[in-house]
């Protein structure tokens, strides 16, 4: 059973939702589109204001799913639903300013 990511953001600030569909141009000009499956979440997080232990948290999940490799549990705050989902980029870039505050942004892609 997939892990789940505990850590709440500030504000979830993107919601996005996408479908994949196939469109196939015939040389009469009409096309064929077909569904490659039901929407998608994009969930785009911010952390503005993590400690050390929050941003180590963060890290520390982020680098045991290896990146995008491994899928996980995460609840969203703004609908209380929980979706199987993976980290969108293979890195995670943290910001880090004065007194151990960090700025943690990162996005995650609903798996099927």
């Amino acid at each position: 059973m997939a892990e789940n990511f505990t850590e709440q953001p500030n504000y979830v600030y993107a919601d996005v939702v996408g479908y994949k569909t196939n469109i196939i141009p015939f040389t009469s000009g009409k096309e064929a589109r077909y569904s490659k499956g039901s929407a998608l979440h994009e969930f785009n997080l911010v952390y503005s204001m993590a400690d050390d232990t929050q941003k180590n948290t963060i890290v520390d999940f982020f680098n045991a799913r290896t990146g995008i490799l491994d899928t996980f549990t995460w609840t969203n705050p703004t609908d209380n639903v929980t979706y199987t989902v993976r980290f969108k980029e293979d890195s995670l870039s943290v910001e880090t300013y004065d007194y151990g505050i960090h700025r943690i942004t990162f996005s995650f892609l609903e798996e099927i």
